[in-house]
């Protein structure tokens, strides 16, 4: 029905997720169907592939090379369970996908291998996405990384045995990629810092989910002038924040930050740090994980920046703490946004937290949640 009904699709989904007295549709398994239907399927932008996938979807695959030459988008799973000939029958399609702007590589263990081998060889003159997750390097993807011309996003989660000997071997010829995020990741930290050493020059926004080092921060610092956005989180047993503080009043561009604390922050120095935050920055975020009434008022009495964001994670934020937050908004007049966990639900706010709030819209600045 749906080939007999649809003109253009644009974007297919194959598998489920596997869950009982849920029945999914199956793709037919004639193959004919399939390519008299192929202006049905001509329009696909993005395919989706699920790891569950029936039987006769995977022989669907084998003829979406002769069906589908205009995809911008590919997610590939490892399938469960594990067909021989599914490295070649992936890159068989994105052979066809001339224009494919963005790849998605879930939870490969056993073709890993295959996959980085078979993509390096490739000359994908439009990727700029490329994303691995829960992925086992069985061979070094960097120059896979090095080789596609116009890469600008890199996205390494969950993944398993890059090593720095892997780097010996990396030609010189420059990284063009300028987003790298990072999280969670099977290796020692050394090996991001090297990895932010090499792609350098013209990185502009570094993000990490897992906890982060000074190393790594001046690493960034160093090695990256180009940089405007930063994400990443701490925790006070693992990393010096007043080394962190000093790393980040040096970046002259730096227009975004956002900084994630999973440990008691009394013993650091909030009032060095609004004083030294980069006079370029329009967004900082702040969330952290126990709370203190003295930290937010530290940093705002001493922040001097022209923010127009300001995000706050404070759980059960005091009334003195929102009356410094209206000071700050006062004497900051660019400040046009602001970010408050606690005001999701403002219907359990007590009146006055809602009067102060208040205070905040008539000076022209939106309320909205921290998330």
């Amino acid at each position: 029905m749906l080939m007999r009904s649809c003109v253009k699709v644009n974007y297919l989904g194959l598998g489920s997720v596997g869950r009982e007295n849920v029945h999914y549709a199956d793709v037919p398994d004639n193959a004919q169907i399939f390519l008299n239907s192929s202006s049905t399927f001509s329009h696909i932008r993005k395919l989706y592939l699920n790891p569950l996938m029936s039987k006769n979807s995977i022989a669907f695959l084998k003829y979406v090379p002769s069906i589908c030459s205009n995809i911008r988008k590919l997610v590939f799973h490892e399938l469960k369970p594990h067909i021989s000939d599914y490295p070649q029958i992936i890159i068989n399609i994105i052979k066809a996908q001339p224009k494919i702007e963005d790849l998605d590589f879930l939870s490969f263990k056993k073709y890993g291998g295959i996959i980085i081998s078979e993509l390096t060889s490739l000359n994908l003159e439009c990727l700029n996405s490329l994303k691995f997750s829960n992925f086992y390097f069985s061979e070094s993807p960097l120059t896979l990384f090095s080789n596609f011309r116009l890469l600008k996003k890199l996205e390494l989660i969950k993944c398993d045995n890059l090593e720095l000997v892997d780097f010996n071997s990396l030609p010189l010829k420059p990284f063009f990629i300028n987003e790298l995020i990072l999280g969670y990741n099977n290796w020692d930290k050394d090996i991001d810092a090297k990895l932010i050493s090499k792609i350098g020059v013209n990185l502009k926004t570094f993000s990490t989910g897992s906890l982060t080092t000074s190393q790594i921060i001046r690493m960034i610092k160093n090695n990256c002038p180009n940089i405007i956005n930063i994400e990443f989180s701490i925790d006070s047993s693992q990393v010096e924040f007043n080394i962190i503080s000093a790393c980040l009043s040096k970046m002259k561009i730096l227009e975004s930050l956002y900084i994630h604390v999973l440990s008691d922050v009394e013993g650091y120095n909030f009032q060095l740090f609004g004083e030294n935050l980069p006079h370029s920055l329009r967004s900082f975020k702040f969330g952290y994980t126990y709370n203190s009434a003295k930290i937010l008022n530290d940093f705002l009495i001493n922040c001097n920046v022209s923010l127009e964001s300001l995000y706050i994670s404070f759980h059960n934020i005091s009334l003195n703490d929102l009356d410094c937050l209206v000071r700050f908004a006062n004497r900051c007049t660019t400040l046009r946004k602001v970010g408050l966990e606690d005001f999701q639900d403002q219907s359990h706010c007590h009146h006055e937290k809602l009067d102060i709030i208040d205070k905040l819209r008539r000076l022209d600045i939106k309320i909205v949640p921290f998330y």
